[in-house]
């Protein structure tokens, strides 16, 4: 960002981040919960993206797209994240089968987050 600043060129960043699948590693336990330290770590990573956009004046010039992947991935392991409190007791009593995670037709299985700032 800082060259494409410098030489007055648009610039296209990507950072596809891994933080919501499994907490494989983080830089520094906050919380002794690995999978809530790894929000923590991707939200101080996007607020310094977006505090270097920020304190270069191009908000009117950078459209900022954040999207995450869907639902916890509850078949894994105990770092992947819950559905809490979506248990998915409905789905699991009344014949919808399995849970609201992951690969289901529920709500986590198949919704995104998806926040846009635009000039």
């Amino acid at each position: 960002m800082s060259n494409a600043m410098r030489e007055n060129s648009p610039f296209f960043l990507y950072i596809p981040m891994t933080h919501v699948h499994v907490p494989l590693s983080f830089a520094r336990e906050k919380t002794g919960n690995h999978f809530f330290d790894t929000v923590i770590e991707m939200d101080e990573y996007v607020g310094k993206v977006t505090n270097f956009i920020k304190e270069n004046k191009l908000e009117q010039n950078t459209i900022v797209i954040f999207t995450s992947d869907n639902g916890p991935w509850e078949v894994k392991c105990d770092l992947a994240g819950t559905s809490s409190p979506y248990l998915g007791e409905w789905q699991k009593t009344t014949g919808g089968g399995g849970s609201t995670g992951k690969m289901t037709t529920w709500e986590g299985g198949h919704r995104v987050p998806f926040i846009v700032s635009w000039p």
